[in-house]
């Protein structure tokens, strides 16, 4: 039985080119029966020893930077969640005729079914809605109503930055502010 090794090297010696296309494997030249027919029982080996071409290479390169690292995935969804909770969650359009809808809800559900390159682009389009917003005054932040406290005393609608009650949303105002302002600064 001959090895996909030795195929490949009776083929190469006989000046016919063996080359990828995708999954598949293409022949070029006067290949006889017998070695067609052992390229096709032995693709798979044979496709193992071509090499990617470029795009297949770049492809394959992205895919395993992009897709298969849970913890870049994880991160660039936890900046679309923390840069859409800065904003509001807003309805956000980030690529010709594909947006966000409005709601903390409908980020969460995006950030589990979008690929890592829309999350790139929301990161992105959020960025650049954050820094269009102009900065609320000091003296025009709402007061904050008091909310219910859980059984250790804390706030039950806590501000995660100051630990302060703030209703229902994430951070308090001035809270916000402040990151705005920081991420406006560049810290």
């Amino acid at each position: 039985m001959t090895t996909a090794t030795d195929l490949l090297a009776q083929l190469q010696s006989r000046g016919i080119r063996a080359y990828r296309d995708g999954a598949d494997l293409v022949l070029e030249g006067d290949a006889t029966d017998e070695e067609i027919e052992a390229a096709r029982t032995l693709k798979r080996d044979l496709l193992d020893l071509l090499p990617l071409t470029t795009a297949e290479a770049q492809a394959a390169a992205r895919d395993h930077a992009l897709y298969e690292s849970r913890a870049w995935r994880s991160a660039w969804a936890g900046a679309v969640l923390e840069f859409g909770a800065l904003a509001g969650f807003p309805c956000l359009p980030f690529a010709p005729a594909r947006s966000v809808a409005p709601s903390e809800f409908a980020w969460r559900l995006f950030t589990t079914r979008a690929s890592v390159e829309d999350l790139m682009h929301v990161v992105s389009a959020v960025r650049d809605y954050l820094g269009r917003l102009p900065l609320p005054e000091p003296d025009v932040i709402p007061a904050v109503p008091s909310s219910p406290t859980l059984s250790d005393g804390t706030p039950a609608n806590a501000c995660a930055d100051c630990g302060q009650p703030c209703g229902t949303a994430t951070r308090c105002s001035p809270c916000a502010a402040e990151r705005v302002r920081e991420w406006r600064e560049g810290r």
